[in-house]
């Protein structure tokens, strides 16, 4: 049973290993210039949350309005940094003042 918790380890390490430098070889740069590029007041931009694995990225927002939203993920899919931009989910804050749209946006990063 040792042994078989011996060679365990070993291989959980290196998959995480793996799995870091998947996220470090992300280009970061395109990130975060799509994001800086896109900014807007009516939008902020709350959790980016890439990965790796898939080649994509999921941001998080909250915007004014649900027009607000909707030009900001329009203007997202005409950046060709990121393709297949879709609106994965949105929800009116019922409970915060101005009732913001909270979205969440997902998109592929074509390799640099």
């Amino acid at each position: 049973a040792q042994s078989r918790r011996g060679g365990a380890a070993p291989a959980a390490r290196e998959a995480r290993r793996e799995a870091i430098m998947r996220e470090l070889a992300l280009p970061w740069g395109k990130v975060f210039a799509v994001v800086e590029r896109m900014a807007s007041p009516k939008v902020t931009v709350l959790a980016l949350q890439p990965d790796a694995k898939a080649g994509s990225v999921k941001l998080v927002a909250e915007a004014a309005t649900q027009n607000d939203m909707l030009d900001y993920v329009k203007m997202l899919s005409a950046d060709q940094r990121v393709a297949r931009v879709q609106l994965a989910s949105h929800e009116v804050q019922t409970n915060v003042r101005g009732r913001p749209v909270r979205f969440t946006v997902i998109g592929r990063l074509d390799p640099e």
